[in-house]
């Protein structure tokens, strides 16, 4: 079956639903438990939002993307046949040699702006490994990808391709957050955005398992995955889907890391720190209806050009401090 087929079949599940009424704990925890599923449950911000809020975190995935999903799926079942490749067997860039390289976990709230949430995680933590230096508090910001494309035109009710973002990345840079906040919820950029914008030299896709492992080794990576209404109550074990839990739609994620023993992606979200591990989480290997490993691809990104804006100048404060003078020193 096509990839359009199967969003569709999926988004169905969903136009159907005769209620806007989101699911319960103790619903999900009686389902996990009933099913053996091993994972726990935790309130969050989003599980808290009505249905058609919880709709609004989904993003897009275009038609170079869809095309990539269907090829990825007629090689998947193949692949799976296959004896698993193997690696570390273990990388999880929060403790990567004694070290973190993954910055905070954010809450893009309603807005359908994951593609930007996790392309920024991904920068950000890529950022710090090309430069060695794990503490580097940089805060980059989604809000120059999400509203500045288009002309200024993006929005919180239109989401748009990781291809399409990581182009924009390529070509026209992502600010520092001082520079363009996301609480304006508009493109509003700084007088000077364009000595400001770090840019991605290129960026790649990877469609097997060794060449996502790979990828990930290197650094973070943007991913999708198809999500359900259970997924925003999770708190932690790797995640499967409930039966009975509501389709929502595709959702860009961060791969941070793999564990081949516990045979799972590391992922970091953008739900805020209240879901999952401290906004992080595990999804296990090849899970059809999540399709995170049998559908999209992975991306990552290569190096980060950096202006020389960064060499004198510090901005920020607080959590949201981004200093990238240190680059230079």
């Amino acid at each position: 079956m096509g990839i359009n087929r199967i969003l569709a079949n999926l988004r169905q599940q969903h136009l159907s639903a005769r209620s806007d009424r989101v699911d319960t704990l103790p619903e999900i925890n009686r389902r996990i438990e009933q099913g053996a599923f091993g994972w726990t449950t935790r309130q969050t911000t989003s599980a808290e939002r009505p249905l058609r809020e919880q709709v609004g975190l989904i993003g897009g995935v275009s038609v170079r993307e869809r095309e990539a999903a269907n090829q990825i799926r007629e090689t998947s079942q193949a692949e799976r046949a296959a004896p698993r490749f193997q690696r570390g067997p273990m990388v999880d860039w929060r403790n990567h040699n004694g070290n973190n390289y993954i910055t905070r976990a954010w809450n893009q709230k309603q807005c359908n702006a994951c593609i930007s949430f996790s392309l920024v995680g991904a920068m950000e933590a890529n950022l710090r490994i090309q430069t060695g230096r794990p503490n580097l508090p940089v805060a980059l910001s989604e809000a120059s990808l999400n509203f500045c494309r288009q002309g200024g035109r993006g929005n919180c009710h239109s989401g748009w391709g990781a291809t399409a973002a990581l182009e924009w990345a390529k070509n026209q840079g992502v600010t520092d957050e001082e520079c363009t906040p996301w609480g304006a919820q508009r493109c509003n950029y700084c007088r000077n955005w364009q000595q400001r914008a770090i840019k991605i030299a290129s960026y790649a896709e990877h469609r097997t398992t060794e060449e996502r492992k790979a990828a990930v080794e290197r650094g973070p990576c943007i991913a999708y995955m198809f999500i359900y209404s259970d997924f925003l109550s999770y708190g932690g074990g790797i995640y499967r889907k409930t039966p009975g839990s509501r389709a929502l739609g595709y959702h860009s994620v961060v791969i941070i890391g793999y564990n081949d023993h516990q045979r799972c992606w590391i992922i970091k979200n953008s739900m805020g720190r209240s879901w999952g591990e401290d906004g992080c989480g595990l999804v296990g290997y090849g899970d059809v209806e999540l399709m995170i490993d049998n559908a999209f691809p992975f991306y990552s990104i290569g190096q980060l050009i950096v202006p020389p804006f960064y060499r004198t100048h510090r901005t920020g404060s607080g959590d949201k401090l981004t200093d990238l003078t240190s680059i230079y020193s």
